[in-house]
């Protein structure tokens, strides 16, 4: 094939790539790999506890096995090797909380187009407007981060530091692994009071309720109490914008000691602005789903940590997954 048809063929996949998404958001939506567990079950065994359709749940089946999410001996289907990883419940690695929100966050996408023209969001997401939905989504974040948290931890230096502050630490998935990985630091959790019920759960599961603390309140409006030696500020300039995260910015600057460190992490963009592909997609998600956030380039971060007096700024070379990267400023 021609190098045209070889780019046309991939512009008509992008338009049938929402079908595979589709089908692993009602995986998890059935419950199915959860049914499937880790032996092996028929179509006809599985239609009989879903009370399914017999033919159409092995249409389904078969293109799960035809995505990699399900393996077929026969007549019989069972989870993958990995997938047994990151689809069962309980397994460290589980990704269904993500996937689940996912789904409930795919149907703004509809109306991507009147966001375009009109500069406004589809639809403000649900994340904080219930307790159930605020433990979703910082589960959900769980399931992210745990992609990444043990080697982020392990490779960022955070030198004699005793007092790190995780702000709008969600789930304190990554506070949890600094801790495992600096015996000597303690940690202090900032986020809205509802996710902070779900942050407790996960510290206490780790056994680490002794060394965390927390505070409850919306980091733009209540003021952070203490002193601290880091500050890892994770996913959260992206979804407001640039004077609001210049002003965060700035009340993290006076509460770090002399020597303390912000740690941005984010999906930052080049300074073209088009890449990476996934920072300048997730820009989009913004676009639909907040009033003004959106990504932002390394070079803007890098200037917003100068003009607060941030002495020194650096990009660590990481290999982290989907583009994040990170910034990081030192208070001299």
């Amino acid at each position: 094939m021609s190098r045209l048809s070889n780019y046309r063929e991939s512009v008509l996949q992008t338009g049938y790539d929402f079908v595979g998404a589709r089908v692993l958001q009602t995986a998890f939506e059935l419950d199915l790999f959860e049914k499937v567990g880790s032996g092996s079950k028929t179509a006809s065994a599985l239609a009989q506890e879903l009370n399914a359709h017999p033919e159409s749940l092995e249409l389904f089946l078969n293109a799960l096995v035809s995505l990699g999410f399900l393996a077929a001996d026969g007549h019989a289907y069972q989870n993958t090797k990995f997938g047994g990883e990151i689809f069962l419940k309980g397994e460290p690695l589980y990704v269904g909380d993500m996937v689940a929100l996912q789904a409930k966050m795919s149907g703004a996408w509809l109306g991507l187009k009147e966001s375009v023209l009109k500069g406004q969001p589809v639809e403000e997401p649900e994340f904080f407007k219930s307790d159930e939905a605020s433990a979703g989504f910082a589960r959900a974040m769980h399931n992210t981060a745990m992609g990444h948290a043990e080697y982020l931890a392990k490779k960022l230096a955070l030198g004699s530091a005793k007092k790190l502050l995780d702000l709008g630490g969600g789930p304190g998935t990554f506070t949890i692994h600094f801790l495992k990985a600096n015996p000597g630091l303690e940690a202090t959790v900032f986020d809205l009071p509802a996710t902070l019920k779900t942050t407790r759960q996960f510290v206490e599961e780790a056994r680490l309720a002794d060394r965390v603390r927390y505070q409850a309140g919306d980091f733009n409006v209540d003021g952070i109490e203490g002193t601290f030696d880091a500050c890892f500020l994770s996913h959260i300039i992206h979804s407001q914008d640039a004077e609001k995260n210049k002003e965060l910015f700035r009340q993290i600057f006076a509460h770090l000691n002399a020597g303390g460190k912000l740690v941005v992490q984010d999906f930052f963009l080049n300074a073209d602005k088009q890449s990476p592909r996934f920072s300048a997609l997730f820009a989009l998600t913004m676009l639909i789903h907040t009033d003004s956030g959106r990504t932002y380039t390394f070079d803007e971060v890098e200037a917003w940590m100068r003009k607060t007096g941030f002495a020194q700024v650096k990009r660590p070379n990481l290999r982290l997954p989907r583009s994040i990267s990170l910034v990081i400023g030192e208070r001299g």
